[in-house]
């Protein structure tokens, strides 16, 4: 029995049914892998946890969310508002933009509208 029900008439609500399911999938996928990398990473001790990641708060001073971007500098991907709870995963060479990751999103953004 196929998985693709027929929802409206043409092929746009056919695709939309596609996109939905692909999106799906790639977020289940995603977060398995991060599940799978978080059950590794609880044998580790606290400190070597400290300097894999670090969780940051979202506090752009200016009054608009903070952007997240594909690389740094790069193609605006999302933004997000202050307040929000990321993880800091690496830094850019010039020390200035982190990637960050959330359940919603992950990418790049400027370090100085973290608070740590």
């Amino acid at each position: 029995m196929s998985k693709w029900r027929r929802i409206g008439i043409g092929l746009l609500f056919l695709g939309v049914v596609s996109l939905l399911t692909i999106s799906h999938s790639v977020a289940v996928a995603r977060e398995s892998i991060w599940q799978r990398y978080r059950d590794e990473s609880s044998s580790q001790t606290q400190a070597d946890q400290r300097s894999i990641a670090r969780v940051c708060i979202v506090a752009d001073p200016t009054d608009t969310p903070l952007n997240v971007r594909a690389t740094p500098r790069g193609r605006i991907i999302g933004s997000l508002p202050d307040g929000v709870e990321v993880e800091v995963w690496e830094r850019s060479p010039d020390g200035k933009w982190v990637y960050i990751y959330t359940p919603v999103m992950e990418g790049y953004v400027w370090e100085n509208y973290l608070k740590c």
